[in-house]
């Protein structure tokens, strides 16, 4: 069986850092799309179905994209940085008061003090992530629906994090990330909000939540 060059970089860099164990947390993002948004995408770039995608068991925060001569392509996002994501999020979802459909208010779990701290612990964090060591994510539990407005936010800021790597897959196939202009990263950018905007945020009347992803 003949690899493709997307193939065998992917199959080395996720031996190289084993995926962590639990589900994934990238990856399904993508099936939030609408399937015939999806299908007229891959009607104008072939190469998209294709694109292979890849959570390493990376501490280090960071998503990556490489696009090969022979048409194929992967995508890559570490653990540290969907780490990085979700303590983020939980830590501002835990200071929201929240109030549905006009029901009592659910009260915030955590204190806007609590919450700066633990976006500054997030922040600090930043260097021992970068230097190999996975910090764990301590967060308040946050009690229903508090957690689905959670789930909803975490999937959109992946989704859109995956449609902007896909988006340089599709874009800037010829064109290493290290030489990749700061217009070219708006390029990705808009592939990623339009993508995201025409295949979930209008279909499902969750355009604010594109937003709020992007």
């Amino acid at each position: 069986m003949n690899l493709t060059q997307a193939q065998y970089e992917f199959d080395r860099k996720i031996e190289n850092a084993p995926p962590w164990p639990g589900p994934e947390r990238a990856a399904p993002a993508l099936s939030l799309l609408d399937q015939v948004v999806c299908r007229r995408l891959n009607r104008r770039y072939p190469i998209l179905p294709t694109i292979l995608i890849g959570e390493p068991g990376d501490p280090r925060p960071r998503a990556e994209c490489a696009s090969f001569d022979d048409d194929s392509a992967y995508v890559l996002v570490s653990g540290g940085m969907l780490d990085i994501i979700d303590a983020v999020l939980g830590a501002l979802v835990s200071g929201v008061n929240l109030s549905t459909d006009g029901r009592p208010k659910i009260p915030a779990v955590a204190s806007p003090a609590a919450v700066d701290a633990a976006l500054d612990a997030t922040y600090q964090s930043w260097g021992a992530r970068w230097r190999g060591e996975r910090v764990p994510i301590a967060l308040p539990a946050i009690p229903e629906p508090s957690a689905a407005v959670l789930t909803v936010l975490g999937d959109s800021v992946r989704l859109f994090l995956l449609l902007h790597e896909m988006g340089h897959a599709v874009l800037h196939t010829s064109i290493e990330a290290t030489e990749r202009t700061h217009a070219q990263e708006l390029e990705a950018d808009q592939f990623a909000f339009d993508t995201a905007l025409d295949g979930y945020g209008l279909p499902r009347d969750r355009i604010r939540t594109v937003l709020a992803g992007a």
